[in-house]
Protein backbone atom coordinates (compact mmCIF):
# COMPACT_ATOMS: atom_id res chain seq x y z
CA UNK A 1 0.00 0.00 0.00
CA UNK A 2 1.26 3.21 -1.57
CA UNK A 3 1.88 6.18 1.22
CA UNK A 4 -0.70 8.47 -0.66
CA UNK A 5 -3.45 5.30 0.02
CA UNK A 6 -2.54 4.64 3.41
CA UNK A 7 -3.09 9.02 4.11
CA UNK A 8 -6.84 9.46 5.28
CA UNK A 9 -8.09 13.12 5.64
CA UNK A 10 -9.07 14.29 8.75
CA UNK A 11 -12.43 14.69 8.36
CA UNK A 12 -12.52 10.56 7.41
CA UNK A 13 -10.54 10.10 10.80
CA UNK A 14 -13.58 11.82 12.68
CA UNK A 15 -16.49 9.97 10.78
CA UNK A 16 -18.04 7.50 13.77
CA UNK A 17 -16.29 4.53 14.19
CA UNK A 18 -13.78 5.12 11.83
CA UNK A 19 -11.02 4.67 14.30
CA UNK A 20 -12.43 1.36 15.78
CA UNK A 21 -11.23 -0.51 12.47
CA UNK A 22 -8.28 -2.44 12.28
CA UNK A 23 -5.59 -0.12 10.11
CA UNK A 24 -5.88 -2.74 6.95
CA UNK A 25 -9.89 -1.82 6.76
CA UNK A 26 -9.35 1.65 7.22
CA UNK A 27 -6.96 1.49 3.99
CA UNK A 28 -9.29 -0.71 2.30
CA UNK A 29 -12.01 1.95 3.38
CA UNK A 30 -10.15 4.71 1.83
CA UNK A 31 -8.96 2.99 -1.06
CA UNK A 32 -12.88 1.36 -2.06
CA UNK A 33 -15.21 4.01 -0.65
CA UNK A 34 -12.91 7.23 -0.34
CA UNK A 35 -14.58 8.23 -3.73
CA UNK A 36 -18.20 8.72 -1.86
CA UNK A 37 -17.05 12.42 -0.59
CA UNK A 38 -16.80 15.38 -2.02
CA UNK A 39 -13.54 17.21 -2.18
CA UNK A 40 -14.23 19.18 1.26
CA UNK A 41 -12.82 15.92 2.59
CA UNK A 42 -9.28 16.10 0.41
CA UNK A 43 -6.18 15.72 2.20
CA UNK A 44 -5.06 19.36 2.78
CA UNK A 45 -1.21 17.95 2.97
CA UNK A 46 -0.72 16.90 -0.77
CA UNK A 47 1.14 19.35 -3.66
CA UNK A 48 0.20 19.57 -7.08
CA UNK A 49 2.95 17.44 -8.06
CA UNK A 50 2.08 14.17 -6.02
CA UNK A 51 -1.55 14.98 -7.60
CA UNK A 52 -0.48 13.91 -10.59
CA UNK A 53 1.31 11.13 -9.61
CA UNK A 54 -1.90 9.80 -8.57
CA UNK A 55 -4.48 10.24 -11.34
CA UNK A 56 -6.42 7.57 -12.37
CA UNK A 57 -4.06 5.71 -14.71
CA UNK A 58 -6.78 4.44 -17.32
CA UNK A 59 -7.67 8.56 -18.50
CA UNK A 60 -5.74 8.16 -21.52
CA UNK A 61 -6.49 4.75 -22.27
CA UNK A 62 -10.32 5.65 -22.10
CA UNK A 63 -9.82 8.45 -24.40
CA UNK A 64 -7.67 6.38 -27.32
CA UNK A 65 -10.51 3.72 -27.30
CA UNK A 66 -8.18 1.03 -25.11
CA UNK A 67 -9.74 0.81 -21.63
CA UNK A 68 -11.98 -1.89 -22.48
CA UNK A 69 -15.69 -0.63 -21.56
CA UNK A 70 -19.30 -1.47 -22.20
CA UNK A 71 -18.32 -3.21 -25.37
CA UNK A 72 -16.36 -6.51 -23.44
CA UNK A 73 -19.08 -6.93 -21.08
CA UNK A 74 -21.27 -7.07 -23.63
CA UNK A 75 -19.72 -9.85 -25.27
CA UNK A 76 -19.23 -11.35 -21.94
CA UNK A 77 -22.71 -11.63 -21.22
CA UNK A 78 -23.72 -13.03 -24.16
CA UNK A 79 -21.25 -15.45 -24.13
CA UNK A 80 -22.57 -16.96 -21.16
CA UNK A 81 -20.14 -16.04 -18.95
CA UNK A 82 -20.00 -13.90 -15.48
CA UNK A 83 -19.82 -10.29 -16.40
CA UNK A 84 -16.23 -8.73 -15.23
CA UNK A 85 -15.68 -5.01 -15.64
CA UNK A 86 -11.57 -4.09 -15.91
CA UNK A 87 -10.53 -3.18 -13.31
CA UNK A 88 -9.26 0.47 -13.22
CA UNK A 89 -7.78 0.32 -9.50
CA UNK A 90 -9.30 3.27 -6.90
CA UNK A 91 -6.69 5.55 -6.15
CA UNK A 92 -6.63 7.96 -3.61
CA UNK A 93 -7.45 11.60 -4.79
CA UNK A 94 -5.40 14.46 -3.66
CA UNK A 95 -4.96 18.06 -4.00
CA UNK A 96 -7.32 19.50 -6.41
CA UNK A 97 -8.69 16.49 -7.29
CA UNK A 98 -12.29 16.33 -6.55
CA UNK A 99 -13.29 12.48 -4.81
CA UNK A 100 -16.26 12.19 -7.26
CA UNK A 101 -14.62 12.67 -10.47
CA UNK A 102 -12.33 9.66 -9.69
CA UNK A 103 -15.29 7.42 -8.74
CA UNK A 104 -16.78 8.12 -11.65
CA UNK A 105 -13.97 6.91 -13.59
CA UNK A 106 -14.25 3.77 -12.10
CA UNK A 107 -18.10 2.88 -12.60
CA UNK A 108 -18.93 5.20 -15.86
CA UNK A 109 -19.51 1.50 -17.43
CA UNK A 110 -22.45 1.29 -15.32
CA UNK A 111 -26.03 1.61 -16.36
CA UNK A 112 -27.93 3.31 -13.66
CA UNK A 113 -29.52 2.44 -11.25
CA UNK A 114 -27.49 -0.09 -9.98
CA UNK A 115 -26.02 -1.33 -6.44
CA UNK A 116 -22.26 -1.80 -6.04
CA UNK A 117 -21.18 -3.53 -2.92
CA UNK A 118 -17.88 -3.45 -1.98
CA UNK A 119 -16.45 -7.09 -0.91
CA UNK A 120 -13.51 -5.70 1.37
CA UNK A 121 -15.94 -4.45 3.72
CA UNK A 122 -18.73 -7.48 3.10
CA UNK A 123 -15.86 -9.53 4.57
CA UNK A 124 -15.33 -7.15 7.52
CA UNK A 125 -18.79 -7.27 8.18
CA UNK A 126 -19.05 -11.14 8.20
CA UNK A 127 -16.39 -11.41 10.45
CA UNK A 128 -17.59 -8.76 12.43
CA UNK A 129 -20.71 -10.89 13.18
CA UNK A 130 -19.28 -13.95 13.11
CA UNK A 131 -16.77 -13.04 15.96
CA UNK A 132 -20.06 -11.38 17.69
CA UNK A 133 -21.85 -14.75 17.83
CA UNK A 134 -18.48 -16.86 18.86
CA UNK A 135 -17.81 -14.63 21.62
CA UNK A 136 -21.77 -15.14 22.99
CA UNK A 137 -20.98 -18.61 22.05
CA UNK A 138 -23.77 -19.09 19.50
CA UNK A 139 -24.02 -20.38 16.27
CA UNK A 140 -24.58 -17.52 13.30
CA UNK A 141 -27.51 -18.55 10.76
CA UNK A 142 -27.34 -15.61 8.49
CA UNK A 143 -30.88 -14.66 6.96
CA UNK A 144 -30.31 -14.52 3.30
CA UNK A 145 -33.36 -12.64 2.44
CA UNK A 146 -30.94 -9.10 2.06
CA UNK A 147 -29.18 -10.54 -0.43
CA UNK A 148 -30.25 -13.49 -2.06
CA UNK A 149 -27.16 -14.55 -3.66
CA UNK A 150 -25.92 -18.47 -3.39
CA UNK A 151 -22.07 -17.08 -3.73
CA UNK A 152 -22.55 -14.58 -0.53
CA UNK A 153 -24.43 -17.14 1.81
CA UNK A 154 -21.40 -19.44 1.02
CA UNK A 155 -19.20 -16.79 2.01
CA UNK A 156 -21.30 -16.63 5.15
CA UNK A 157 -21.02 -20.16 5.82
CA UNK A 158 -16.59 -20.05 5.02
CA UNK A 159 -16.50 -17.50 7.50
CA UNK A 160 -18.09 -19.43 10.22
CA UNK A 161 -21.72 -19.73 9.77
CA UNK A 162 -23.68 -22.78 11.20
CA UNK A 163 -26.35 -22.56 7.74
CA UNK A 164 -28.70 -19.87 6.84
CA UNK A 165 -32.21 -18.65 6.92
CA UNK A 166 -34.43 -18.22 4.54
CA UNK A 167 -38.29 -16.15 4.30
CA UNK A 168 -39.59 -18.39 1.22
CA UNK A 169 -39.02 -21.55 -0.22
CA UNK A 170 -38.11 -20.45 -3.56
CA UNK A 171 -35.05 -19.09 -1.57
CA UNK A 172 -34.44 -22.13 0.08
CA UNK A 173 -34.39 -24.22 -2.99
CA UNK A 174 -32.17 -21.99 -4.77
CA UNK A 175 -29.78 -21.95 -2.17
CA UNK A 176 -30.10 -25.37 -1.86
CA UNK A 177 -29.19 -26.09 -6.06
CA UNK A 178 -26.23 -24.38 -5.10
CA UNK A 179 -24.78 -26.87 -2.69
CA UNK A 180 -25.71 -25.12 0.95
CA UNK A 181 -27.19 -27.93 2.92
CA UNK A 182 -28.43 -26.60 6.43
CA UNK A 183 -31.76 -23.83 6.06
CA UNK A 184 -34.16 -23.00 8.36
CA UNK A 185 -37.33 -21.29 6.92
CA UNK A 186 -38.26 -18.84 9.41
CA UNK A 187 -41.29 -18.58 8.44
CA UNK A 188 -44.98 -20.31 8.02
CA UNK A 189 -44.89 -23.40 5.34
CA UNK A 190 -48.77 -23.22 4.69
CA UNK A 191 -50.46 -25.17 2.07
CA UNK A 192 -49.94 -28.84 0.27
CA UNK A 193 -47.97 -27.85 -2.11
CA UNK A 194 -45.36 -25.98 -0.56
CA UNK A 195 -45.49 -28.81 2.00
CA UNK A 196 -44.59 -31.14 -0.42
CA UNK A 197 -41.98 -28.51 -1.93
CA UNK A 198 -40.65 -28.05 2.25
CA UNK A 199 -40.45 -32.06 2.56
CA UNK A 200 -38.96 -33.11 -0.68
CA UNK A 201 -36.10 -30.32 0.64
CA UNK A 202 -35.74 -32.17 3.67
CA UNK A 203 -35.14 -35.84 1.97
CA UNK A 204 -31.84 -33.85 0.71
CA UNK A 205 -31.03 -31.40 3.59
CA UNK A 206 -31.43 -30.22 7.03
CA UNK A 207 -34.24 -28.26 6.67
CA UNK A 208 -36.22 -26.67 9.56
CA UNK A 209 -39.48 -25.11 9.70
CA UNK A 210 -41.37 -22.12 11.18
CA UNK A 211 -44.49 -23.46 13.15
CA UNK A 212 -46.81 -21.26 15.31
CA UNK A 213 -50.33 -22.80 14.99
CA UNK A 214 -52.16 -26.05 15.18
CA UNK A 215 -53.18 -26.27 11.80
CA UNK A 216 -50.15 -25.20 10.42
CA UNK A 217 -47.90 -28.39 12.27
CA UNK A 218 -50.64 -30.49 11.57
CA UNK A 219 -50.84 -30.32 8.22
CA UNK A 220 -46.88 -30.93 8.46
CA UNK A 221 -47.07 -33.71 10.20
CA UNK A 222 -49.25 -35.53 8.55
CA UNK A 223 -47.68 -35.17 5.34
CA UNK A 224 -44.10 -36.35 7.19
CA UNK A 225 -46.30 -39.24 8.45
CA UNK A 226 -47.13 -40.53 4.86
CA UNK A 227 -43.66 -40.04 3.64
CA UNK A 228 -42.63 -42.09 6.87
CA UNK A 229 -40.08 -39.14 7.89
CA UNK A 230 -39.63 -36.71 10.64
CA UNK A 231 -40.14 -32.75 10.05
CA UNK A 232 -37.81 -30.67 12.21
CA UNK A 233 -39.54 -27.75 13.50
CA UNK A 234 -39.24 -24.47 15.21
CA UNK A 235 -42.07 -22.87 17.59
CA UNK A 236 -42.19 -18.86 16.77
CA UNK A 237 -42.88 -16.98 19.88
CA UNK A 238 -43.65 -13.60 19.22
CA UNK A 239 -42.00 -11.31 21.80
CA UNK A 240 -42.97 -7.96 20.50
CA UNK A 241 -42.85 -7.77 16.81
CA UNK A 242 -47.10 -8.67 16.78
CA UNK A 243 -46.35 -10.11 13.30
CA UNK A 244 -46.30 -14.28 13.29
CA UNK A 245 -45.59 -15.87 16.67
CA UNK A 246 -47.09 -17.60 19.54
CA UNK A 247 -47.92 -15.21 22.15
CA UNK A 248 -45.73 -15.72 25.15
CA UNK A 249 -48.89 -16.58 27.60
CA UNK A 250 -49.69 -19.83 25.39
CA UNK A 251 -46.22 -20.46 24.66
CA UNK A 252 -45.66 -23.36 26.80
CA UNK A 253 -49.35 -24.88 26.06
CA UNK A 254 -48.79 -25.13 21.84
CA UNK A 255 -45.34 -26.27 22.51
CA UNK A 256 -46.88 -29.63 24.18
CA UNK A 257 -49.60 -29.95 21.34
CA UNK A 258 -46.72 -29.45 18.72
CA UNK A 259 -44.18 -31.84 20.64
CA UNK A 260 -46.66 -34.19 20.83
CA UNK A 261 -47.52 -34.68 17.08
CA UNK A 262 -46.49 -37.88 15.54
CA UNK A 263 -43.90 -36.79 12.03
CA UNK A 264 -42.59 -33.82 14.04
CA UNK A 265 -39.40 -32.84 15.88
CA UNK A 266 -39.46 -30.05 18.21
CA UNK A 267 -35.73 -28.62 18.25
CA UNK A 268 -36.33 -25.43 19.76
CA UNK A 269 -37.89 -21.90 19.77
CA UNK A 270 -37.11 -18.65 17.43
CA UNK A 271 -38.23 -15.32 18.08
CA UNK A 272 -38.27 -11.55 16.47
CA UNK A 273 -38.95 -8.15 17.34
CA UNK A 274 -35.66 -6.33 16.63
CA UNK A 275 -35.56 -2.60 17.83
CA UNK A 276 -38.65 -2.75 20.05
CA UNK A 277 -38.42 -2.23 24.04
CA UNK A 278 -40.93 -2.58 26.29
CA UNK A 279 -43.50 -2.66 23.40
CA UNK A 280 -42.19 0.57 21.82
CA UNK A 281 -39.95 1.48 19.23
CA UNK A 282 -36.27 2.26 20.30
CA UNK A 283 -32.77 2.96 18.85
CA UNK A 284 -31.26 1.75 21.98
CA UNK A 285 -30.33 -1.81 20.19
CA UNK A 286 -28.20 -3.01 23.46
CA UNK A 287 -31.68 -3.13 25.77
CA UNK A 288 -33.58 -4.61 23.23
CA UNK A 289 -31.03 -7.10 22.47
CA UNK A 290 -30.36 -7.81 25.91
CA UNK A 291 -34.58 -7.57 26.53
CA UNK A 292 -35.02 -10.22 23.23
CA UNK A 293 -32.51 -12.63 24.77
CA UNK A 294 -34.33 -12.54 28.36
CA UNK A 295 -37.39 -13.09 26.76
CA UNK A 296 -36.72 -15.94 24.24
CA UNK A 297 -34.39 -17.55 27.19
CA UNK A 298 -36.84 -17.46 29.86
CA UNK A 299 -39.93 -18.94 27.60
CA UNK A 300 -37.60 -21.43 26.59
CA UNK A 301 -36.68 -22.37 30.29
CA UNK A 302 -40.77 -22.74 30.98
CA UNK A 303 -40.61 -25.04 28.24
CA UNK A 304 -38.40 -27.26 29.22
CA UNK A 305 -39.95 -27.17 32.99
CA UNK A 306 -42.80 -28.78 31.09
CA UNK A 307 -40.99 -31.39 30.10
CA UNK A 308 -40.09 -30.49 26.49
CA UNK A 309 -36.04 -31.00 25.74
CA UNK A 310 -35.24 -28.17 23.39
CA UNK A 311 -31.72 -28.13 21.50
CA UNK A 312 -31.89 -24.70 20.03
CA UNK A 313 -33.05 -20.73 20.94
CA UNK A 314 -32.70 -18.19 17.94
CA UNK A 315 -32.64 -14.52 17.98
CA UNK A 316 -31.73 -11.88 16.27
CA UNK A 317 -31.89 -9.02 14.02
CA UNK A 318 -28.63 -6.76 12.76
CA UNK A 319 -28.79 -4.38 15.48
CA UNK A 320 -29.92 -6.38 18.46
CA UNK A 321 -27.72 -9.83 17.78
CA UNK A 322 -24.89 -8.85 19.31
CA UNK A 323 -26.30 -8.17 22.40
CA UNK A 324 -28.97 -11.22 22.11
CA UNK A 325 -26.16 -13.44 21.62
CA UNK A 326 -24.88 -12.72 25.28
CA UNK A 327 -28.02 -13.64 27.02
CA UNK A 328 -28.30 -16.89 29.20
CA UNK A 329 -30.16 -19.61 27.27
CA UNK A 330 -29.80 -18.08 23.45
CA UNK A 331 -27.59 -20.86 21.44
CA UNK A 332 -28.06 -18.79 17.71
CA UNK A 333 -28.53 -15.19 16.21
CA UNK A 334 -29.91 -14.84 12.88
CA UNK A 335 -28.87 -11.15 11.59
CA UNK A 336 -29.28 -10.49 7.94
CA UNK A 337 -28.80 -6.70 6.80
CA UNK A 338 -24.92 -6.91 8.48
CA UNK A 339 -23.56 -7.98 5.43
CA UNK A 340 -24.56 -4.49 3.34
CA UNK A 341 -25.56 -2.21 6.37
CA UNK A 342 -27.58 0.43 5.19
CA UNK A 343 -28.56 4.10 6.27
CA UNK A 344 -31.29 2.65 8.84
CA UNK A 345 -28.21 0.69 10.77
CA UNK A 346 -26.44 4.06 11.09
CA UNK A 347 -29.35 5.85 12.52
CA UNK A 348 -30.10 2.75 15.35
CA UNK A 349 -25.86 2.64 16.13
CA UNK A 350 -25.76 -1.15 14.73
CA UNK A 351 -23.80 0.23 11.51
CA UNK A 352 -20.54 3.58 11.06
CA UNK A 353 -21.17 4.74 7.29
CA UNK A 354 -17.89 3.08 6.37
CA UNK A 355 -19.66 -0.07 6.56
CA UNK A 356 -22.92 0.72 4.55
CA UNK A 357 -20.86 -1.24 1.69
CA UNK A 358 -23.95 -1.36 -0.52
CA UNK A 359 -24.31 1.70 -2.04
CA UNK A 360 -27.00 2.84 -5.38
CA UNK A 361 -25.67 4.59 -8.19
CA UNK A 362 -28.39 6.93 -9.71
CA UNK A 363 -27.95 9.47 -12.29
CA UNK A 364 -29.93 13.18 -12.09
CA UNK A 365 -32.16 13.04 -15.19
CA UNK A 366 -33.74 16.71 -14.43
CA UNK A 367 -33.07 19.63 -12.70
CA UNK A 368 -36.84 21.65 -12.98
CA UNK A 369 -35.37 24.45 -10.29
CA UNK A 370 -32.22 25.75 -8.44
CA UNK A 371 -33.72 23.57 -5.46
CA UNK A 372 -35.14 20.61 -7.14
CA UNK A 373 -33.65 17.80 -9.15
CA UNK A 374 -34.56 14.52 -9.97
CA UNK A 375 -32.53 11.19 -9.88
CA UNK A 376 -33.81 7.86 -12.07
CA UNK A 377 -34.44 5.69 -8.93
CA UNK A 378 -37.86 5.78 -7.67
CA UNK A 379 -39.88 3.36 -5.37
CA UNK A 380 -38.97 0.21 -7.85
CA UNK A 381 -35.25 1.09 -6.86
CA UNK A 382 -35.25 2.91 -3.70
CA UNK A 383 -38.22 0.67 -2.08
CA UNK A 384 -40.20 3.03 0.10
CA UNK A 385 -41.10 0.81 2.92
CA UNK A 386 -38.64 3.33 5.36
CA UNK A 387 -41.24 5.63 6.68
CA UNK A 388 -40.14 9.27 6.63
CA UNK A 389 -40.36 11.41 9.61
CA UNK A 390 -41.63 9.11 12.08
CA UNK A 391 -40.50 7.58 15.57
CA UNK A 392 -38.02 6.84 16.49
CA UNK A 393 -35.34 7.11 13.43
CA UNK A 394 -37.26 10.35 12.02
CA UNK A 395 -35.69 9.60 8.66
CA UNK A 396 -35.02 12.81 6.63
CA UNK A 397 -34.47 10.91 2.85
CA UNK A 398 -35.01 7.92 1.59
CA UNK A 399 -31.11 7.10 1.62
CA UNK A 400 -28.09 8.87 2.80
CA UNK A 401 -26.63 11.13 -0.61
CA UNK A 402 -22.47 10.37 -0.38
CA UNK A 403 -20.35 13.54 -0.11
CA UNK A 404 -23.77 15.73 0.18
CA UNK A 405 -25.79 15.87 3.11
CA UNK A 406 -27.74 18.68 2.24
CA UNK A 407 -29.45 16.87 -0.51
CA UNK A 408 -32.78 14.70 0.37
CA UNK A 409 -34.90 12.24 -1.18
CA UNK A 410 -37.89 14.07 -0.17
CA UNK A 411 -40.38 12.49 -2.26
CA UNK A 412 -40.64 9.28 -4.80
CA UNK A 413 -42.85 7.79 -7.51
CA UNK A 414 -42.21 4.47 -9.26
CA UNK A 415 -38.99 5.91 -11.30
CA UNK A 416 -38.34 9.17 -9.85
CA UNK A 417 -36.58 10.26 -6.91
CA UNK A 418 -37.24 13.72 -5.91
CA UNK A 419 -34.29 15.41 -4.31
CA UNK A 420 -34.75 18.73 -2.89
CA UNK A 421 -32.58 21.22 -1.12
CA UNK A 422 -32.17 23.69 1.54
CA UNK A 423 -30.56 25.90 -0.71
CA UNK A 424 -29.31 25.55 -4.67
CA UNK A 425 -28.46 21.45 -5.39
CA UNK A 426 -25.63 22.51 -8.05
CA UNK A 427 -26.44 19.31 -9.95
CA UNK A 428 -26.71 18.65 -13.15
CA UNK A 429 -28.59 16.56 -15.59
CA UNK A 430 -26.22 13.79 -16.51
CA UNK A 431 -24.68 13.70 -13.23
CA UNK A 432 -23.75 10.09 -11.10
CA UNK A 433 -24.96 10.67 -7.88
CA UNK A 434 -24.46 7.44 -4.64
CA UNK A 435 -26.95 6.73 -2.37
CA UNK A 436 -26.77 4.75 0.83
CA UNK A 437 -30.44 2.66 0.95
CA UNK A 438 -32.41 3.47 4.01
CA UNK A 439 -33.32 -0.51 3.57
CA UNK A 440 -30.80 -2.59 1.67
CA UNK A 441 -32.86 -5.73 1.86
CA UNK A 442 -35.74 -4.08 -0.11
CA UNK A 443 -33.69 -2.69 -2.42
CA UNK A 444 -31.95 -6.42 -3.60
CA UNK A 445 -35.06 -7.53 -4.21
CA UNK A 446 -35.73 -4.86 -6.85
CA UNK A 447 -32.42 -5.82 -8.98
CA UNK A 448 -31.52 -8.51 -11.33
CA UNK A 449 -28.12 -8.27 -10.64
CA UNK A 450 -25.72 -6.31 -8.45
CA UNK A 451 -21.90 -5.25 -8.96
CA UNK A 452 -19.62 -6.84 -6.78
CA UNK A 453 -16.30 -5.18 -6.34
CA UNK A 454 -13.37 -7.77 -5.84
CA UNK A 455 -10.20 -7.20 -4.20
CA UNK A 456 -8.08 -6.60 -7.44
CA UNK A 457 -10.83 -3.41 -7.81
CA UNK A 458 -12.59 -5.55 -10.91
CA UNK A 459 -16.42 -5.39 -10.58
CA UNK A 460 -18.51 -8.47 -11.32
CA UNK A 461 -22.05 -8.73 -12.13
CA UNK A 462 -23.51 -10.84 -9.69
CA UNK A 463 -27.16 -12.06 -10.53
CA UNK A 464 -29.43 -11.92 -7.58
CA UNK A 465 -30.16 -15.52 -8.13
CA UNK A 466 -33.13 -15.91 -5.70
CA UNK A 467 -34.70 -12.23 -6.48
CA UNK A 468 -38.25 -13.11 -7.35
CA UNK A 469 -38.68 -16.56 -5.68
CA UNK A 470 -41.20 -15.19 -3.65
CA UNK A 471 -43.54 -18.39 -3.65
Amino acid sequence: MTEDCSTVSHAVMQMKHFNTLPHKMKQLFVSSFGAFFDGSLRSPKRSASSTRSVRCPCAKRRRSGKAGGSARILLHHRSGRTPRIPSRGYPVPTGDDPWMEVFEMELDEIQTPAIVADLAMMEHNMRKYQNYADQGGCALRPHIKTHKIPRLAQMQLDFGAKGITCAKLGEAEVMADSGIGDIFMAYPVIGPDKIRRFLDLSQTIRMICSVDSVEGASALAAAARERGITAEVRMEVDIGAHRTGVVMPRAVEMAKRIAGMPGLELSGIFGYKAMVLEGGPTLDPAAAGREEGELLGETAQRIREAGIPLRDVSAGSTPTAPYAAMAEGVNEIRPGTYIFQDAQRIVQGAASPEECCGVMKVTVVSTPEKDRAVIDAGTKALAGDSKLHAAPMFLSSYGQILGRPDLRIDRMNEEHGMIVCDGETGLHVGQPLYVIPNHICTCINLFDRIYIREHDGSLTETPVAARGRSV
